[in-house]
């Protein structure tokens, strides 16, 4: 019931297209010449990308995986009484933020971003060992209380990272 044939074409519709085929395309070389940037903006040869400097993030494989173990060691957690759901989000955002920040990278105009994310990553990692501590007293449990700890022990990474990208933020260090 829908009309779906294309609308009748003019005499101008066709001289359009038959004046566009003229038109000649520039030589590869020449079309790539422009296309490239000027010297002016091509990065310094001395440039190095504040990712790749240790100092800055050499503590970010570690954390990384730390928050990748938890996270697996929550997911593990069999038959939790109340609102599971909860923890099991809180515990995959940790590393998820991290990773987050890490992305947004270390230049002066991200890494507030990047110590954002690190606050929420310590936000739910402050939440599950709550949670966690919680259960533990409801069930008595050893899994988490270990698992309460091993978040302690995250959190406490996670807040040396957030001073560390403090002391790297463009007004503390002028």
């Amino acid at each position: 019931h829908f009309n779906i044939d294309p609308p009748p074409r003019d005499e101008s519709d066709a001289m359009e297209k038959d004046e566009m085929e003229e038109v000649e395309v520039p030589e590869e070389e020449e079309f790539l010449a422009e296309t490239n940037e000027s010297d002016e903006d091509a990065p310094d040869e001395d440039w190095e990308d504040p990712d790749e400097d240790a100092e800055v993030n050499e503590d970010y494989p570690l954390i990384s995986k730390q928050a990748r173990e938890f996270a697996c060691n929550v997911f593990d957690l069999e038959k939790l009484p109340g609102n599971a759901e909860l923890l099991y989000l809180s515990a995959g955002k940790v590393g998820a933020n991290l990773a987050g920040g890490h992305g947004l990278g270390y230049d002066d105009e991200f890494i507030c971003g990047n110590i954002v994310k690190c606050r929420w990553a310590l936000s739910d990692c402050e939440f599950c060992r709550e949670m966690l501590e919680q259960l533990h007293q409801q069930t008595g449990e050893a899994s988490y209380a270990q698992l309460a700890e091993d978040s302690r022990k995250l959190a406490d990474a996670v807040r040396d990272r957030i001073a560390r990208l403090r002391k790297r933020v463009w007004w503390s260090s002028h």
